[in-house]
């Protein structure tokens, strides 16, 4: 049926060979329907709340295709609608209704009994000859004349209400119908005889429920518990629980997705959302974020993962893009002290540990082993780890090596080499 070019599916703004349109009434002046069926909304302008001047172009308007399975024939039925907007506020319509009232009879728009029916049983051919205005017995008979409507739907309304009162009687002899309530690790609570039962007793919506027996993913509960059909004594909550939440839930409560770890990457916590973590640290969640996403090293003096793994690999953070004003590792921190030769004195676990100890400014200590403007500072060479031996002979390139005084114990060192040798 899609497969055919029908007028709706033109966009263009040109008129189609043999088009006429009229204002859809109501909305005179804005909108308009033609005898193919298609929406025209009109040019037009205005002032907006800050005065100022604007225009609104004209446009064919898209409608929408609803398809809708006839269980008798098992394909599909397509309808067309349409929604125009007008001072803030969508209006729905029926294009074919539309059509109708204005190329053929005027009726009743707001008469739901009144249907506008398709002669040839395609709802997306709207020209006016395809169209008839009927009930809903009318309607009953075109389906009956195209063979689709099922025994059921043929029944009168007598025989109807007794086969479903059989049904009812049926269902409740074999308690298909029975609703049993679970607390959230599944063990059963109470049993209903019915949605309906189970909403008067719990005091919950019957369509929350309905939707929790469903498993909508934006409802698996209703009133903090799990519903399920039957009476099973147990429900296996687990695949529940290996789910990504992306909507709230009693179970979001039951997951610890967010792992706090220290700076050697062992798990010391988890916790069921950000907002539980911020709260648990005393920080923004903002914060956390930051550390999740690669923006921050840590927070709070902590690494932060969406895992709960018991180990994580810390290492490979240090090269991690995006990451700024990074704390570094607990070996990253180390600093160690040399004499001018290279050679190793002593490690220290952090540069404010080795100017405790040896009473050389904190600050110089950095300046050293960040590579800034010092050489040496308190007359030591410093580096960051513990390597037990340091080529000063690399340092002669640095561009404040002349004037160090590691520049002068080399000269001297050599001056007393070359004595030696003359000696």
């Amino acid at each position: 049926m899609h497969e055919q070019n029908y007028p709706y599916q033109q966009l263009s703004l040109d008129d189609l060979n043999g088009e006429l349109w009229k204002d859809i009434p109501g909305h005179e002046g804005y909108y308009m329907i033609s005898n193919f069926g298609r929406i025209k909304r009109l040019e037009r302008g205005g002032v907006d709340k800050r005065k100022v001047t604007y225009i609104i172009k004209p446009l064919i308007l898209k409608p929408t295709v609803h398809r809708s399975l006839n269980t008798t024939t098992g394909d599909y039925r397509c309808l067309l609608r349409i929604g125009i907007l007008r001072d803030s506020k969508i209006y729905t319509y029926s294009p074919a209704r539309l059509v109708y009232y204005s190329f053929v009879e005027q009726f009743e728009l707001a008469n739901k009994e009144l249907f506008v029916l398709y002669k040839d049983g395609d709802g997306l051919n709207l020209r006016p000859e395809n169209l008839m205005l009927g009930t809903q017995k009318d309607k009953a008979a075109l389906m009956d004349a195209a063979g689709r409507r099922g025994q059921a739907q043929r029944m009168t309304a007598k025989k109807r209400e007794q086969y479903q009162k059989k049904i009812v009687r049926s269902t409740k002899q074999k308690g298909v119908n029975d609703v049993s309530r679970y607390s959230l690790t599944g063990q059963l609570l109470e049993t209903y005889p019915g949605t309906k039962a189970a909403a008067t007793a719990m005091g919950l919506s019957a369509s929350h429920i309905s939707s929790a027996l469903r498993g909508n993913i934006r409802m698996l509960t209703a009133g903090g518990y799990l519903w399920r059909y039957g009476k099973d004594p147990y429900v296996d909550v687990k695949p529940i629980l290996e789910k990504r939440w992306q909507y709230p839930s009693p179970f979001a409560t039951l997951q610890k997705n967010i792992g706090q770890y220290n700076l050697e990457g062992e798990l010391i916590n988890a916790y069921s959302s950000v907002k539980e973590a911020a709260k648990a640290v005393n920080v923004r969640p903002q914060n956390i974020h930051r550390a999740i996403s690669g923006k921050a090293f840590t927070s709070a003096g902590f690494i932060w993962k969406e895992s709960t793994k018991a180990k994580i690999s810390v290492k490979s953070l240090r090269n991690q893009v995006g990451v700024s004003n990074m704390a570094y590792l607990p070996e990253d921190k180390q600093v160690s002290q040399y004499d001018f030769d290279g050679k190793w004195i002593k490690t220290y676990a952090t540069a404010a540990e080795a100017s405790r100890v040896t009473g050389i400014a904190e600050g110089d200590i950095y300046s050293v082993v960040n590579n800034y403007r010092k050489i040496t500072a308190g007359g030591f060479l410093w580096r960051r780890g513990s390597a037990l031996r340091l080529n000063v002979n690399t340092l002669r390139k640095h561009p404040h090596y002349d004037r160090s005084a590691l520049a002068r114990h080399m000269k001297k060192k050599k001056m007393m080499n070359l004595v030696a040798e003359e000696s």
